[in-house]
């Protein structure tokens, strides 16, 4: 996943003209169970775009929450890191009372915007 998330602000960027560095930041919104925790996304981003002009850009989450609605009291709450998103049925007890249920939402990369440093250019 995190493969695919350097190659497409690659492919993006040279799409755009941009083949010189640096980028000073690539900022995803992503969902809660698209990853196990943002320290491994982060150095994954980080060992992933060395050599390329991400090399050295900062990664900035906003991370979209799975969410939990209990059909035992009808609460609603959020999940955010944490959450194992390699279960293909992902789920949680409600904290009120202890229901378990599946989460919803909380999937796919729904944005990524690049902060280019000064002096990054074109061809």
């Amino acid at each position: 996943m995190v493969q695919d998330l350097v190659d497409g602000v690659l492919r993006g960027l040279a799409e755009r003209g941009v083949v010189r560095g640096p980028v000073a930041a690539v900022r995803v919104r992503i969902g809660a169970l698209e990853f196990h925790s943002r320290e491994a996304l982060v150095l994954a981003f980080s060992a992933l775009s060395g050599g390329t002009i991400l090399d050295g850009a900062r990664l900035d989450l906003e991370v979209v929450p799975a969410m939990l609605w209990c059909e035992g009291c009808g609460r609603i709450t959020e999940f955010g890191d944490g959450v194992d998103g390699h279960d293909p049925l992902p789920s949680a007890a409600c904290p009120g009372c202890g229901t378990v249920g599946a989460l919803t939402g909380g999937r796919g990369v729904e944005r990524m915007e690049v902060d280019l440093a000064s002096g990054t250019s074109g061809a």
